[in-house]
């Protein structure tokens, strides 16, 4: 399942351009929700980037989603977030690629 969304992010943008992976509600609601719908849209509204609250930045909301999860144990954790930042086989994160992950938590 983390894969699967890992995958869907970087389908909008690479982890190297974050800040240009926007997903709207429509793209959220498709893609991201899974039996809470209104759940769904309570994060959508709380995370989105935009003064309106049109679009969420889906590498912020997966970061704090997999950092703030009670079920997920440190190591998956850790597996999850090299596979959303690191972008290669390699799973090692740069400065760069770790600086873009803490940004994007404190914005989160």
């Amino acid at each position: 399942e983390g894969a699967a969304l890992i995958a869907k992010a970087a389908s909008l943008a690479p982890a190297s351009h974050h800040f240009e992976a926007l997903a709207d509600k429509r793209w959220w609601n498709e893609h991201a929700v899974g039996s809470d719908a209104e759940a769904a849209s309570v994060l959508h509204d709380l995370m989105a980037t935009d003064a309106a609250g049109r679009q969420i930045n889906i590498y912020e909301v997966l970061s704090c989603a997999v950092v703030l999860s009670p079920n997920l144990r440190r190591e998956a954790k850790l597996a999850l977030l090299c596979g959303l930042w690191c972008g290669g086989e390699e799973a090692s994160l740069a400065v760069e690629e770790a600086t873009n992950f803490f940004t994007s938590l404190l914005q989160g």
